[in-house]
């Protein structure tokens, strides 16, 4: 990339090489987002399934106490 000495093309050219960037950047955003969005389902899934299980498990053994202390 060639910069022109003069003041005002040096800064023509590092406004357009900062666009350049934002603009990678922003696509680059996207992509991770869109990679990551699959992922993030499954881990809210998985925090569903054992929230649903830690509620089974304790309703098990209140229950299972009650029969216990029932039966003495």
């Amino acid at each position: 990339m060639k910069i022109p000495h003069s003041v005002g093309g040096h800064n023509a050219s590092l406004v357009l090489l900062f666009k350049d960037f934002a603009e990678g950047v922003n696509q680059m955003k996207f992509s991770i987002i869109r990679g990551l969005f699959p992922l993030l389902l499954l881990s809210l899934a998985w925090v569903d399934s054992l929230r649903r299980q830690h509620k089974l498990w304790q309703a098990t053994v209140s229950g299972g106490r009650k029969e216990k202390m029932g039966s003495r």
